[in-house]
């Protein structure tokens, strides 16, 4: 089972600010191959109304994934609670300065450049065990289910996706498509879910451009 220990205690009271997406002019190329960040500043935050992120985990969930086939998991057992509490142990902790977010388009690029920066960018790849990213649909796969169903592959990515925010501090990185510069997509989980998350349970208060070259 997913072991569910909410060692993480959030305070009750948060501080929310609006959304405030500002879009920067800058001089490249129509179809310029660079993928431009999405400078997004929050009002200012006290530290003080950010939720709390306490390190204490004990015994983490061990793999799953055996060759014979297994009972799916109810994608309620997947709670943002959940993902906090499971983190692999480099993660059981903030992520100061160095989280990286990114919208549609982007996945694989965020990825290259995380494993590629030693440390200065980590992505939502590299917080849980191996498992917890299966989508494969065999039979001894416990979240096959989920991964098979859109409704609940939703819900359970974007409780892992709110999980991720929340553990980000101080400042975080969002990289977005240079299709997608003009006109921001606000019906991923960046717009819908990640952002909202930073707002309302992180003292984050300005998502930066990368350090990618064009």
């Amino acid at each position: 089972m997913f072991n569910l220990r909410p060692d993480l205690v959030f305070e009750e009271s948060i501080h929310k600010v609006p959304t405030y997406l500002l879009s920067f002019k800058m001089s490249f190329p129509p179809h310029s191959p660079c993928f431009i960040l999405l400078t997004t500043l929050l009002s200012s935050l006290q530290l003080s109304d950010a939720y709390p992120l306490h390190n204490k985990q004990e015994t983490l969930i061990t793999d799953p994934t055996e060759p014979k086939a297994v009972t799916c998991d109810p994608v309620s057992t997947y709670t943002t609670e959940g993902f906090l509490a499971n983190t692999l142990p480099d993660y059981r902790r903030e992520i100061h300065d160095h989280a990286l977010f990114y919208m549609r388009g982007t996945s694989r690029t965020a990825r290259d450049l995380a494993e590629q920066s030693d440390g200065e960018y980590i992505t939502i790849w590299e917080v849980w065990p191996c498992w917890l990213y299966d989508d494969r649909r065999k039979e001894s796969n416990r979240l096959r289910c989920i991964h098979g169903n859109d409704d609940k592959r939703t819900m359970f990515y974007e409780n892992m996706s709110r999980a991720f925010a929340r553990m980000a501090r101080k400042s975080a990185t969002i990289m977005h498509a240079f299709a997608d510069y003009e006109t921001v997509p606000q019906d991923g989980i960046w717009a819908r879910v990640e952002l909202p998350a930073l707002q309302e349970a992180t003292d984050v208060n300005q998502v930066r451009l990368p350090n990618v070259p064009c």
